[in-house]
C-alpha cells in the first residue's frame, strides 16, 4: 500500500483522497505519516470513517477483508453503490466461510475491478454479484527491471515453489511433482514467510527436506523489495500449485525477465494469460527446460502491453475521473 499511496501522491491531487487503515497506528513497510491517512481500531474511529464514507463521492475498497467496514457497508446499501472492489482473490473464493455482510459486499459493489475475467464470472455466478466490471491491474508493478528477458540454459535450474505458507499452494503434491527432476535441480526456494498456519509450516519444511534434502530452502524471513526482485533474477523456473487466483504480482515479474511458469490449468489466471497469449504451462507436464528465447521474448512484450504503469493510471484515471 505505500507504493500505492505514492503514485496518487506523485499523479494525482492526493488532496481529494482519504487512506483509511483498518489498524492500530503504525507505520511500517515505507508507509509515511500523513494527514491523509487514518487508522481505524477504536469504536469512535469507525464511527468518524463512516461519516467519511457518507460524504465521500467514492469508496475504494483494497480487498474486503475486516468484518467491521462488511458490517458497516451491508447495513447501509447507499454506500455500496458508491463502492468500487479492487478485488485481490482471497476474499471471495471461499464462501462457507462468509457471514451475509461480507456477501452482501460482493453482491451489491456498484464496481468490479479486477485484472483477471474469470474472478468476475466466478463471483457473479456464486453470489450472484451485479456490479460493473473495470478491467485492470490497479497496482503498478513496482521495480525498475527495465531488461529485455536473458534465457539461460543450465545443467540444473533453481526453483521458485508458491508465494507463500498458505495451503492453497498445495506444496505437497507440486513437490512430489518436481522430485522426479530433482537431478536437475541446484535448488527449491520455498517462501513460508506469511499467509500460513505454524503448523502447516513445519509439515512443509519437513515433506521437503525429506524429498529434496539440501536442495529444499524454506523461506521464513520477509526480503526487502530491492532484494527480493533481485532474488527472482536467480530463478529459473516457477511452480505454482495454487487452487485459485494467487501470487498474480510474482507471475508477471517473473513472466517480464524471462522466466518459465507452471499453473494449474483449471484456474482463472492460467486462462487469463493464456487467452493474452502468455507462454505459460500446465504443471501436470512439468520439466526442466527454458523457454525459448522466442516465447521469453512475446511475454516480455505482453507485459509491457498489458501491465505497465502506464496501463494501471489508465484504469486509475477511469475510476477516479
Amino acid at each position: 500500500m505505500p507504493p500505492f499511496i505514492e503514485l496518487i501522491e506523485d499523479k494525482f491531487d492526493i488532496r481529494e483522497h482519504t487512506f483509511a487503515f483498518i489498524t492500530s497506528e503504525k507505520y511500517e513497510y515505507g508507509l509515511k505519516p500523513s494527514s491523509q491517512i487514518i487508522f481505524c481500531h477504536r469504536d469512535y474511529e469507525f464511527f468518524e470513517l463512516e461519516k467519511l464514507m457518507v460524504l465521500a463521492d467514492k469508496i475504494v475498497l483494497h480487498g474486503i477483508w475486516r468484518n467491521k467496514i462488511n458490517q458497516l457497508l451491508s447495513k447501509n446499501l447507499a454506500l455500496l453503490k458508491k463502492t468500487y472492489w479492487f478485488m485481490w482473490g482471497a476474499e471471495f473464493y471461499f464462501p462457507e466461510r462468509y457471514d451475509k455482510a461480507h456477501k452482501d459486499v460482493i453482491k451489491h459493489s456498484k464496481f468490479l475491478v479486477s485484472g483477471v475475467e474469470g474472478d468476475i464470472e466466478l463471483i457473479r455466478e456464486i453470489y450472484d454479484a451485479q456490479g460493473e466490471y473495470i478491467e485492470g491491474m490497479v497496482y503498478a508493478k513496482y521495480h525498475n527491471l527495465h531488461r529485455h528477458p536473458f534465457v539461460t540454459h543450465k545443467e540444473k535450474v533453481n526453483i521458485l515453489l508458491g508465494n507463500s505458507a498458505a495451503e492453497t499452494n498445495n506444496h505437497i503434491k507440486a513437490i512430489d511433482m518436481i522430485s522426479a527432476d530433482k537431478y536437475k535441480i541446484e535448488k527449491v526456494f520455498t517462501p513460508l514467510s506469511y499467509a500460513g498456519k505454524t503448523s502447516y509450516i513445519e509439515e512443509i519444511d519437513a515433506y521437503g527436506n525429506k524429498e529434496l534434502g539440501d536442495k529444499f530452502i524454506p523461506i521464513k524471513e520477509y526480503f526487502k523489495l530491492d532484494s527480493y526482485l533481485k532474488f527472482l533474477t536467480s530463478i529459473d523456473i516457477a511452480v505454482f500449485n495454487h487452487d485459485r487466483q494467487q501470487g498474480i504480482n510474482n507471475i508477471l515479474i517473473l513472466l517480464e525477465i524471462g522466466k518459465k511458469i507452471y499453473m494449474r490449468s483449471d484456474i482463472t489466471t492460467f486462462k487469463q494469460l493464456t487467452k493474452k497469449g502468455f507462454h505459460i504451462f500446465d504443471i501436470e507436464q512439468f520439466n526442466t527446460a527454458p523457454l525459448t528465447k522466442h516465447q521469453a521474448s512475446e511475454n516480455y512484450n505482453l507485459i509491457k502491453l498489458n501491465y505497465s504503469k502506464e496501463k494501471t493510471l489508465k484504469t486509475l484515471n477511469k475510476i477516479f475521473n
